[in-house]
């Protein structure tokens, strides 16, 4: 690995299990469970070829992990990025508001992740309002629970831009996702823009809300998508990372989109009262 700071990981024994082999098993069932893909993808060797961005969810890997395997199961099948640009929402709200961690790695049960530092300092000339900061992602999951899949699928041979957001300011996310299609262009690189979507409803409500959320998404118009999402009080959390991908995206020559999988907590605890939404979305040229 490189040199450089090593982020511990935040939420190992929390949101996925703590140790290299239970871990390797756990995103393996998560791959070949009935909500999952339904086996370990083949990865594609090669360059990506026109798979641009996929949307991952983020809770606990015994709910969202299934569709999260969706996402990089379309990615392996794709081919072999040289890095991930991982955007997510910033839970906690420590630190900058739009924040990219720029040198180092990131460490899991399964080892290191390196940060790809030339891409993370481009992309921090590109956007004056990305700061350079470590505290807002000391904490944060989000993007932490997207590693497993990417070291299981890839080894730990890909690196890495992690970016956290808390704000939903429409201009400073617009910014950032030209930014980023503008870094992006010509080089073997995608996006993983990480949320879950409605949150604690009964299933049938989620659902609806979901589903115009991500008809949306898959529309690659993002003033819909925020439209949508304040019409109906979508309560997803990483309503600005999906919009700066879409935004990125298109910018990379997105055209359509795909919905991997979509369903709810519910599938896994039978509980139908509240639940809280996955989904896994591909975005190709």
């Amino acid at each position: 690995m490189g040199t450089g700071p090593v982020r511990a990981p935040a939420v190992a024994g929390a949101f996925y299990a703590s140790g290299p082999e239970a871990l390797g098993k756990q995103v393996r069932d998560c791959f070949e469970g009935r909500l999952g893909p339904g086996a370990v993808p083949r990865v594609q060797s090669g360059p990506l070829t026109s798979l641009v961005a996929v949307v991952s969810p983020h809770a606990g890997l015994q709910y969202s992990g299934y569709a999260a395997a969706h996402s990089f199961a379309a990615l392996a099948q794709n081919g072999t990025p040289d890095a991930l640009v991982l955007i997510g929402p910033n839970h906690h709200g420590y630190g900058q508001r739009m924040a990219v961690a720029t040198h180092g790695s990131w460490r899991t049960p399964l080892g290191e992740l390196e940060i790809d530092q030339g891409l993370a300092r481009e992309l921090l000339s590109l956007c004056p309002g990305l700061a350079d900061d470590t505290i807002a992602h000391r904490a944060e999951h989000s993007l932490e629970v997207q590693l497993p899949f990417i070291q299981f699928v890839y080894g730990n041979a890909v690196r890495i831009v992690p970016i956290t957001l808390y704000t939903i300011d429409f201009e400073d996310i617009h910014s950032l996702g030209d930014a980023v299609g503008r870094a992006l262009a010509g080089k073997n690189v995608a996006i993983v823009a990480s949320t879950d979507m409605t949150h604690y409803e009964a299933e049938q409500v989620a659902k609806a809300k979901d589903s115009a959320a991500l008809n949306a998404i898959l529309r690659l118009d993002e003033r819909e998508l925020v439209a949508t999402v304040r019409k109906l009080s979508v309560t997803m959390c990483g309503l600005g990372p999906v919009v700066t991908m879409m935004v990125a995206a298109k910018r990379l020559g997105a055209t359509r989109g795909v919905l991997n999988a979509y369903y709810s907590s519910g599938a896994i605890t039978g509980e139908q009262d509240e639940v809280v939404g996955y989904a896994s979305v591909s975005l190709f040229r």
